[in-house]
């Protein structure tokens, strides 16, 4: 693996710890970003016809490891998110009910 291949590895390792972090915190926009320049990184390195050296095989699974991670944590946000929209649907529909049978009265 090239030099140039090694460095754009170490860099995507070093955004996809960032990225995590940014999912930790729910952040999608960050995440999203960080995501589009790791991908453009990860698509620049050329390994024609060289197999990855056993370091760049250990970083490209530390890559997948933080990405299924940072994927767990961004779903985890979507259903707290969801939980809090039902919460809100189920009051409002609590309110129309109430207010409908406030009038009857």
């Amino acid at each position: 693996m090239s030099d140039a291949a090694s460095s754009a590895l170490e860099r995507a390792v070093e955004l996809s710890r960032e990225l995590a972090v940014a999912a930790e915190r729910g952040d999608s926009v960050a995440v999203v970003a960080l995501d589009h320049e790791r991908r453009r990184l990860l698509q620049s390195i050329e390994v024609e016809g060289q197999a990855l050296s056993p370091h760049g095989r250990h970083m490209m699974q530390e890559v997948a490891s933080l990405n299924n991670l940072s994927i767990g944590k961004m779903e985890h946000h979507r259903r707290i998110m969801q939980r809090r929209l039902d919460g809100v649907g189920t009051g409002r529909r609590a309110l129309t009910a109430y207010s409908a049978s406030r009038q009857y009265r």
